[in-house]
């Protein structure tokens, strides 16, 4: 009796640390080695392919349709800090990518148009990178229902790999990490 009660704790237990826990999709590239190359297209059919980025420090940030409301928390304080540092700092590239995997083939021409036309500002939308396959997700390791980060220096390897709301102990990870890569060896 004692035993089927311990037993059912701790499946109760690992249920809670499941679901309070965003799942990891894919294991992902590992930080030091070469970044996954890939191309894709954004939403005014504009390609970017990473390895034409060399030379260029690379910040990709990732979400889903959950996770892209957090990319905001993510970018604002990095900007800030290059800002900051703007006669110091090298040019960082900001690539914002739409993990949209499971949107259904009918629903492209719907779900790009909503990524289209002007801000609030009244000012032509940023360019996102549409990734309807998931090979972002999927080469670099990707957590569902968060905003997912890679960093990858000029030399293009991948230097730091983070996923979460943009909370403050998260972006000060990726902003010392920034901060490493800019400084260099």
């Amino acid at each position: 009796m004692r035993g089927a009660l311990v037993i059912a704790a701790l499946a109760l237990l690992g249920l809670a640390v499941f679901t309070l826990t965003p799942p990891r999709l894919y294991a992902g590239a590992v930080v030091g080695t070469p970044a996954p190359d890939f191309m894709l297209a954004d939403q005014y059919d504009q390609r970017f392919r990473l390895r034409e980025a060399r030379g260029q420090i690379v910040l990709m940030v990732c979400g889903d349709r959950k996770g892209s409301r957090f990319m905001g928390h993510w970018i604002r304080p990095v900007n800030e800090r290059l800002e900051s540092d703007s006669a110091s700092s090298p040019s960082i590239r900001v690539v914002r990518i739409a993990n949209l995997k499971g949107v259904p083939g009918i629903l492209h021409g719907m779900v790009r148009g909503r990524f289209t036309g002007l801000n609030t500002d009244g000012l032509r939308k940023p360019a996102i990178l549409l990734d309807w396959k998931g090979v972002v997700a999927q080469a670099y390791g990707f957590t569902a229902d968060a905003t997912n980060v890679y960093l990858v220096d000029g030399e293009g390897l991948l230097r730091h790999v983070a996923s979460g709301r943009g909370e403050a102990g998260e972006v000060e990870a990726l902003i010392r990490a920034l901060e490493i890569v800019i400084e260099g060896p």
